[in-house]
């Protein structure tokens, strides 16, 4: 029961994260449109401690030239980049929500088998204490139908 209730919320959490359109199971969640979170700054890498001190001086004035501080870099390349490091992380999020899905379905199948288990013992037990239960109920109210002694 816990497992599926965490699978369950795993399997949310990681449907957010995917784009609109990937999703065939989920509903609308257009009530939910919360800002998105802020990208994280360029990891800028230097050789030297002056132009580590220059690189982060000019962070703090405003950075109003950053290809200086690019070396050159190409912006198609950068762009390139970036769009294959998201196409990866898509796919890679695609997957992991796939596998979650496969481990709540199993978790599903689990405890509806052990459910059922459950109370097909229930009433096994309730037969064999004839006395006390002798035309009785189970908890979830199906009677008990118990056998006499051959004779």
């Amino acid at each position: 029961m816990r497992e599926v209730q965490r699978l369950t919320e795993a399997v949310v959490l990681a449907a957010e994260g995917l784009p609109a359109g990937d999703d065939e199971d989920e509903e609308d969640d257009d009530e939910f449109d919360f800002a998105e979170a802020p990208k994280p700054k360029k990891i800028v890498f230097v050789d030297d401690v002056a132009q580590q001190l220059a690189a982060v001086e000019e962070e703090e004035v405003g950075g109003a030239d950053d290809s200086d501080a690019l070396d050159g870099l190409d912006d198609e390349d950068d762009d390139d980049e970036k769009e294959e490091a998201v196409d990866e992380e898509t796919a890679r999020k695609k997957k992991n929500l796939q596998r979650l899905r496969a481990e709540l379905a199993l978790a599903q199948r689990k405890l509806k088998v052990l459910t059922k288990a459950e109370q097909e013992l229930e009433i096994q037990q309730a037969k064999m204490a004839k006395t006390a239960t002798s035309g009785g109920t189970t908890r979830k109210g199906k009677k008990i139908m118990v056998r006499t002694r051959k004779r």
